[in-house]
């Protein structure tokens, strides 16, 4: 390859979507190990096999490896990469892998992205056993992974840096999946979106994780026990986002399709590489997708459309810190609480297509950051508060 003699101090190479096809050795990839400054390599769309882990042994500089959208496939052993101690974000979504053997020698490596394949599913139980030595680990994607197999804490409890987990489009026992994974202290964002759940989901499963700042559980497929809400709100001090948008939050009811502000989601959310996790998420009377550091500063639930019943839980009131709440387009009955007083911070604020009756509050007038409140389409009755805020 004459990019490799020409360019020997290179540090960034892009082949993304060149159709290189064949053996390494004949395509001249194994001239990459010349390129000893070498810190970001992005393979993508391409049609790689196993084989090109021998190519890439020698780049000791690099610190980014995207493989994602090739033709690995079936179990894995990337020890030829054991050298690049440096690497800190491999990529390999995509593929049809189903297990991957991760050497020790990856010790700096904070980011992994695997599965959003449809050709094979991970064997979730298989990967965590491997990966779990990786010191460094923050970031983990499993999206559409099997976890059907035991996953026990012995298997998991080497994740202690672990950050953020992402299971998307996945096969879980619900429970005890949950119940290994609250042992991860250092998680902060939990993503199960599109997720097929085995067995009931209770809010019990959640107490342990205490600094969950971000949970995602949209478009999920399970029963939730009618006591979900309550003990999240209890047992998680540190939640800000909280999403269960096209859930069947109605342990009688199946989801169905009645929302007129209804969004498809498609496919894995596993992101491509260089581009950040992104959420969907509606305030104000608008939606949006959110990436990056913003999402640190966001806080709010989203649970509209969801056939939720029965009354508004006043605990709701009690978590002072969202930004936004919308529980419109349900079949909620009953009074607004007076609680949502205690929501200082709120700025927009959405109770429209419910089956409400009574007053507005006129404790809601001392909430001043409001910006957008929505009653609309309820059987709400009597004077509407003064403005005074």
């Amino acid at each position: 390859m004459l990019l490799c003699l020409l360019f020997q101090q290179l540090e960034s190479l892009d082949l993304i979507g060149n159709n290189i096809a064949g053996c390494v050795e004949n395509e001249g990839l194994e001239r990459l190990s010349r390129l000893k400054d070498l810190k970001v390599l992005f393979l993508d769309n391409n049609y790689f096999n196993n084989s090109i882990f021998s190519s890439l042994g020698g780049l000791s500089s690099l610190k980014r490896l995207s493989l994602a959208s090739n033709e690995l496939n079936g179990s894995i052993d990337i020890k030829g990469l054991d050298s690049l101690s440096n690497l800190e974000e491999l990529y390999m979504s995509f593929n049809a892998i189903d297990n991957l053997v991760v050497p020790e020698g990856l010790r700096k490596l904070n980011t992994l992205h695997l599965g959003g394949t449809e050709i094979a599913m991970i064997d979730g139980s298989k990967v965590l056993q491997s990966i779990g030595s990786l010191p460094s680990l923050k970031t983990l994607y499993l999206s559409c992974t099997n976890f059907t197999g035991t996953v026990v804490n012995q298997e998991l409890h080497n994740f202690t840096n672990l950050e953020e987990l992402i299971l998307d489009e996945s096969d879980l026992h619900v429970s005890q999946l949950l119940q290994s994974i609250a042992s991860f202290t250092s998680l902060k964002y939990l993503s199960m979106q599109g997720c097929v759940l085995k067995g009931a989901l209770h809010g019990q499963d959640f107490r342990k994780f205490k600094n969950l700042e971000n949970l995602d559980m949209g478009k999920v497929q399970v029963h939730v026990n009618t006591s979900f809400l309550q003990i999240v709100g209890e047992s998680m001090p540190s939640l800000k986002f909280l999403s269960l948008t096209y859930s069947s939050l109605n342990k009688n009811t199946i989801l169905g399709q009645g929302c007129p502000y209804a969004r498809d989601y498609v496919g894995s959310r596993t992101p491509p590489m260089g581009k950040e996790e992104t959420i969907q998420f509606t305030t104000k009377n608008m939606s949006y997708y959110y990436q990056g550091r913003i999402l640190t500063s966001m806080s709010g639930i989203d649970l509209s459309c969801n056939r939720l019943t029965g009354e508004i839980s006043t605990q709701i009131g009690y978590l002072t810190k969202i930004h936004a709440l919308n529980l419109s387009h349900n079949n909620l009955t009953g009074t607004i609480p007076t609680t949502f007083s205690n929501l200082k911070q709120i700025e927009s604020l959405d109770l429209s297509y419910n089956l409400l009756h009574g007053k507005i509050p006129s404790q809601l007038t001392v909430l001043n950051t409001l910006a957008v409140f929505t009653v609309a389409y309820n059987n709400l009755s009597g004077k509407i508060p003064n403005r005074v805020a």
